[in-house]
């Protein structure tokens, strides 16, 4: 893999347009994020350093923040799953004690009141 990401940083440097690639590559590295068809994280991550050398960090930024951003909402996600799996009468903990609340095992979605709310990644 890294052959391959070595050879495509060495053909990015005949590019003339640099800024045309940058935009089509993030576009193309969310949509590997958001549908999880990115081959690995690590060669993501690998990609970017790459360019990063060659380009500068402004370059690379919003490609990193992408990475970071996705690493983040997984964390957020996961303690969320295992709050509500492990506990939830205790978010609930409050004046408004009468609030119903309602979990899939799984914590895929809570139901508060009869309202579901479920994350769901929506992508064109």
């Amino acid at each position: 893999v890294e052959s391959y990401l070595e050879r495509t940083v060495k053909l990015f440097g005949y590019l003339s347009d640099k800024d045309l690639f940058a935009t089509v590559y993030r576009n193309q590295l969310a949509k590997r994020l958001l549908m999880q068809r990115s081959a690995s994280d690590d060669a993501e991550r690998s990609m970017i350093a790459k360019l990063k050398l060659s380009c500068g960090a402004q370059f690379t930024s919003k490609m990193e923040g992408m990475l970071k951003d996705l690493l983040l909402g997984s964390d957020l996600k996961k303690g969320f799953k295992e709050a509500v799996r492990s506990k939830p009468a205790d978010l609930l903990k409050g004046p408004k004690s009468h609030i119903e609340l309602n979990a899939s095992p799984s914590g895929d979605f809570v139901s508060v009141n009869g309202i579901e709310f479920a994350v769901e990644v929506l992508t064109t």
